[in-house]
Order: C-alpha cells, then sequence, then structure tokens
C-alpha cells in the first residue's frame, strides 16, 4: 500500500543515494520501532519527526540535539541515546531489535561496525542471545558470519556523520 509515510521513506533513501552514493535504507516509523515512547513520539511528530532517518538527520549532532530538545521539550541525552539508535539503523538489513543487540555487545555506531571482525561479532552476539534467552528460553536467532560481513561493508560504506 502506497501511504505519505512510504513515499517520505523513498524520498529519504533516494536523496541518501544521491548525496552520498550509499543508500541508507533501513527507515522505522518512530511508533512501530518501539525505540521511543509515546510521549516521545508524540513530541517528535510535534517537530515534524515521524520516523528514525528523519531523527537521525535532526539530531545527529550536538548541537542539532540541544536545538530539538530545547523546542520538542526533551532530555538532550535521551536525544543522544536515540541518535546513536537510529545511526545504526542506516544499515540496511538492520532492524531495531539487532540495532540493540549490537548495542549490547558494544557495537552501537556505524563506526563502530565497520571494524568488527564478522565471526567475533557473531559469538559476542550469540552470547548475548543466550543471556537475554535465560536458562529456560531457546535464544533469539544471531545471523549468519555472511550477512554480519554485509552489514559491516555496508557500514563502511556510510558516511560517518554522528556526532558524540
Amino acid at each position: 500500500m502506497l501511504t505519505s509515510s512510504n513515499l517520505r521513506a523513498a524520498a529519504v533513501a533516494v536523496a541518501a543515494l544521491l548525496c552520498t552514493g550509499v543508500a541508507e535504507a533501513s527507515n522505522y516509523r518512530l511508533a512501530d520501532a518501539e525505540i521511543t515512547s509515546v510521549a516521545e513520539t508524540r513530541a517528535l511528530a510535534a517537530e515534524g519527526i515521524a520516523d528514525t532517518a528523519t531523527l537521525f538527520q535532526r539530531a545527529h549532532t550536538r548541537e542539532l540535539r540541544k536545538g530539538l530538545a530545547a523546542r520538542a521539550k526533551l532530555d538532550a541525552g535521551r536525544l543522544e541515546v536515540l541518535a546513536v539508535l537510529c545511526d545504526v539503523l542506516r544499515v540496511d538489513g538492520i532492524g531495531p531489535t539487532m540495532a540493540r543487540a549490537l548495542g549490547r555487545v558494544g557495537v552501537s555506531t556505524v563506526a563502530a561496525l565497520r571494524t568488527e571482525d564478522a565471526e567475533r561479532l557473531q559469538a559476542r552476539l550469540e552470547a548475548d542471545a543466550r543471556k537475554q534467552a535465560g536458562p529456560n528460553a531457546d535464544p533469539m536467532p544471531v545471523p549468519p558470519v555472511e550477512l554480519l560481513a554485509k552489514w559491516i561493508a555496508s557500514a563502511a560504506a556510510l558516511p560517518l556523520r554522528l556526532e558524540r
């Protein structure tokens, strides 16, 4: 179904490709991504921010976060946490659940991901999945090494835009 949200997401991806030569395809509606509270989603929507790509664009520097925090009446530190999460979401194929898992194993940014070894990263993700599941549950599936290597290569091709 073609919606204004889909059109906006496509426009962001095309603009990213035209401007950088690299498609930044992973983009999620904040209301669906489960990374913001209802109150945060509403405050950001009032500022014209409804998806992760727009949030990253409007919060990737300290100065942008400071201004957005004042206008939206949100904590600048919380906006930094969201910007970091949205940075990893720029990698095509990484969704919010995997971005959180990557963050738990110390890979919270595109800059960090591009320096990883796929096999070592897979081992850390497997250990994290077992820990998250607990002793009586099956762990979340971990991506194969080939997919992790693809994400690492994609991260290496993306421009480093996050300022912490």
